[in-house]
């Protein structure tokens, strides 16, 4: 059980599912629901809203959160260059994929047939920079 919470840090772009797998087990055994962020960038939760940022650039921030499924994202700056996002659940299976268009400052991502738990989300900026989110899909 030593490693779990080691694994469970780590960044699952760079290590993949495996990490997922190790924070789905963190989740059960330690009943603790946190934010992972290490490796994976600059992420913040705060009432009902989660944010990612690189640097000193672009910032996302997802809300509500948890939601129905249903969600918006906002762009700290506006930037009319679509982005891609790709959603996982915690086993690191891939449940959504699809381009953004942000509508000023914002776009709408509906993830009506998921089931109720744990995601993470990958966005991918027209510039290749890379934000992520871990949100959850009540019921």
């Amino acid at each position: 059980m030593g490693n779990i919470p080691y694994i469970a840090q780590l960044c699952p772009l760079q290590y993949g599912p495996v990490v997922y797998k190790a924070r789905a087990l963190y989740t059960a055994v330690y009943n603790d629901l946190k934010v992972w962020c290490k490796g994976c960038g600059n992420v913040q939760q705060r009432g009902g809203r989660t944010t990612a940022a690189a640097g000193d650039a672009q910032q996302y921030t997802l809300y509500p959160n948890p939601n129905n499924g249903e969600m918006t994202i906002m762009q700290q700056t506006g930037d009319m260059g679509d982005a891609h996002v790709q959603v996982t659940d915690m086993l690191g299976r891939t449940v959504h994929n699809a381009e953004l268009s942000f509508s000023g400052k914002t776009a709408q991502v509906k993830l009506n047939t998921v089931a109720p738990g744990m995601y993470t989300m990958k966005i991918t900026d027209h510039k290749g920079i890379n934000f992520v989110f871990k949100f959850i899909v009540g019921q």
